[in-house]
């Protein structure tokens, strides 16, 4: 088997003769180490790619929280994003931190918000022992949930359009080699130590209010070799935190509690919550923070 070294960073290119590899393509990246640059894979016409680079400076976020109206997450990666691009066409499409920001509301209603867990006791206590002093009110969503779902840089069929198709998740379930994986993190907060709010890309939303609500914006775009088309399935869903916290598994051993720690895996996280079923629309509990849609678009 020939696997030719690319001489700028030193990784194995795979090609044809690679029997463990059937699918010809190649890997290439620039900037050491890896974890610091441009890194990506190139197939069958297609080009995916992503950059990681350090949080953003203190100019940048400045500007941005005066374009945006609220204040940046503690952790901005700026510079970050993955791209998907199919050359002969033109099309490319991205997903970067600014875009999935711009997507976070500006003014949430009352009856909206998020409270933390002892927001009840603070209120009591703050009304008791503080009644001259009132609190700025946030009218921004703390959270920073999104619902961002890629920005189109360059779609020469147009946009995406709603359809009944739906993604083959049979196929996806066949064992084949990982050719290219990648997971780059746009920003993260840690909710004035009430919980995380992380959107990273493979394209994924997730907040966590300790004690109180998860909420997961998934986004999936599939492609199958043959087709000329993009699918794009999002799936939005808010839960309470006791619910999730019913789903996780015991530990092992003596040890019969539950295992909290899977709490901070995005991945387990992100199963419970689509596990769960989305409140009727004329519940108490159904949260505006909730969808799901399937759409298809033409990219050559």
């Amino acid at each position: 088997m020939a696997t030719p070294t690319d001489k700028s960073s030193g990784a194995s290119t795979p090609t044809t003769t690679d029997l463990k590899v059937p699918v010809p393509h190649t890997l290439f990246q620039s900037g050491k180490p890896v974890s610091d640059g441009i890194r990506g894979i190139e197939l069958q016409g297609w080009k995916i790619e992503r950059q990681v680079k350090p949080i953003s400076d203190s100019a940048t976020i400045e500007s941005y929280e005066k374009r945006f109206g609220f204040p940046i997450p503690e952790m901005i990666f700026g510079d970050n994003y993955l791209s998907i691009s199919y050359p002969a066409s033109g099309f490319q499409m991205q997903w970067n931190p600014w875009d999935a920001l711009a997507f976070v509301s500006k003014d949430v209603a009352a009856d909206q918000w998020l409270k933390v867990a002892y927001a009840e006791e603070w209120t009591n206590y703050s009304s008791d022992s503080l009644h001259h002093a009132k609190a700025p009110v946030k009218k921004y969503d703390w959270t920073y949930s999104t619902t961002y779902s890629g920005t189109l840089k360059n779609s020469p069929y147009g946009e995406f359009e709603p359809t009944e198709d739906h993604i083959n998740y049979d196929k996806l379930k066949i064992p084949e080699p990982i050719l290219f994986f990648d997971e780059t993190v746009l920003y993260e907060d840690e909710l004035a130590d009430n919980g995380v709010s992380i959107t990273s890309v493979k394209v994924r939303f997730l907040m966590r209010v300790d004690g109180v609500a998860f909420r997961l914006f998934d986004t999936r775009v599939y492609h199958e070799f043959g087709k000329n088309y993009l699918m794009r399935e999002c799936l939005a869903r808010e839960c309470a935190y006791k619910d999730i916290v019913k789903l996780l598994p015991k530990g092992k051993g003596r040890d019969s509690s539950p295992d909290i720690s899977n709490l901070g895996d995005p991945a387990w996280v992100a199963s419970a919550i689509a596990s769960q079923p989305p409140a009727p629309e004329t519940s108490k509990n159904a949260s505006p923070f909730v969808q799901d849609k399937a759409e298809k678009l033409w990219v050559f």
